[in-house]
């Protein structure tokens, strides 16, 4: 994910892709309703934060260890992206982990509510 020319997570930090795309999809629709949505990517202590700053803005985070990556975004920008690539990757994931599909038929749900 690269926001405005910032690398804000890369294929480095990824180990359980599925659970790391559900959480995001926790995050994009607990943004609908608050001000704020963080998780930690699946048995690692890196922590990915969406914040409200007002205008439309989105702060995105990052943070592990002593790295911290942070950008602000149109928030509607951001959704979009998220929507339209989740919607990507859970698709190919039913196609591939077909006894998975309830699974990632409810993250969908969740991520374009």
């Amino acid at each position: 994910m690269t926001i405005n020319g910032v690398r804000v997570l890369d294929q480095e930090l990824w180990d359980y892709v599925d659970e790391l795309w559900s959480y995001i999809s926790d995050m994009v629709l607990k943004l609908a309703n608050e001000d704020e949505a963080s998780t930690y990517f699946p048995d690692q202590p890196i922590r990915l934060l969406f914040k409200r700053l007002g205008g439309g803005l989105v702060l995105v985070s990052l943070t592990y260890d002593d790295v911290k990556r942070t950008v602000s975004v149109e928030e509607r920008e951001l959704v979009d992206a998220l929507q339209r690539s989740g919607t990507e990757f859970f698709t190919k994931m039913k196609e591939l982990l077909p006894q998975n599909s309830l699974g990632y038929d409810d993250a969908l749900t969740r991520l374009t509510r």
